[in-house]
């Protein structure tokens, strides 16, 4: 079908018309769904970049406090590797502390070491008074019981070292009697017998005191007749000598032959 000019251009016009809202819809519903990826996109490229600021300020805080935990573990470390040697060290200087006392009372009981000092003296003599021709004469002489009873006396007030007529009396040492003489580590020793006496953490006064208080073997010595001088004093009691020979305890008689110590037991004084 043939149109005119005119007739075409008229159809133009309609046709434009009716189609211009549609191609405007169109358009705008292109346009709409355009934005609507770009906002999408451009939210989707936030949102990332937002959460690992956060996430990083995050990380930056805990390594912070990490790093002040790590520091105060360190110096609690060094604080109980300080504590520990201070505590070993007490340990050590307590228990060296307690063996050398152990030495120190073992020394005394066996008599090793020089000891000096202010102690007690303890003289004792043999009784002077004449006799009745019926009383016994051993009732006035000091025999190995007696001075036996007497060091026992001393060890019980707390002496940590004695001496009799500078001999030094351990734990194993010896008293025998041979007649008016005593026999102590293989030495005669005649009357006066001098104790000496050295006590430990005790004042000399508070020592003799206690002896005083335990003096029950010297108050019995005294009731025969026994002269006895107690006294504080300054006491130098030399070590322990060990005897050379064990073949003299007995007490030698006046043609040279041994005769056995004499060893009287409780009823000499009967």
């Amino acid at each position: 079908m043939n149109l005119s000019p005119s007739q075409a251009a008229s159809t133009a016009r309609r046709l434009s018309r009716r189609l211009f809202p549609l191609a405007l819809a169109l358009c705008m519903a292109v346009i709409g769904v355009i934005s609507g990826l770009y906002w999408r996109i451009e939210s989707a490229k936030r949102l990332p970049t937002r959460y690992s600021t956060q996430e990083a300020a995050h990380a930056f805080r805990l390594n912070r406090q990490l790093a002040a935990r790590e520091r105060l573990n360190d110096d609690l470390a060094q604080e109980i590797q300080l504590l520990t040697y201070q505590m070993d060290r007490k340990l050590s200087q307590s228990y060296r502390l307690s063996q050398r006392r152990k030495l120190d009372r073992l020394a005394d009981y066996t008599g090793l070491r020089l000891r000096e000092g202010m102690g007690v003296e303890i003289i004792l003599r043999d009784s002077d008074r004449p006799y009745r021709l019926e009383e016994n004469p051993n009732v006035g002489i000091i025999h190995n019981i007696d001075m036996l009873a007497v060091v026992n006396q001393l060890w019980a007030s707390g002496a940590r070292a004695i001496a009799l007529n500078d001999q030094r009396i351990v734990a194993g040492t010896e008293i025998n009697c041979a007649g008016p003489v005593l026999i102590i580590n293989q030495s005669r020793i005649a009357p006066p017998f001098r104790l000496q006496a050295i006590a430990e953490n005790r004042s000399p006064s508070e020592f003799l005191e206690r002896v005083n208080r335990h003096a029950s073997a010297l108050k019995q010595l005294s009731a025969y007749g026994i002269e006895i001088n107690m006294r504080v004093a300054p006491v130098r009691i030399l070590p322990y000598v060990p005897a050379q020979s064990d073949s003299s305890q007995s007490a030698a008689g006046p043609d040279g032959s041994q005769t056995p110590p004499e060893k009287p037991g409780p009823d000499a004084r009967a």
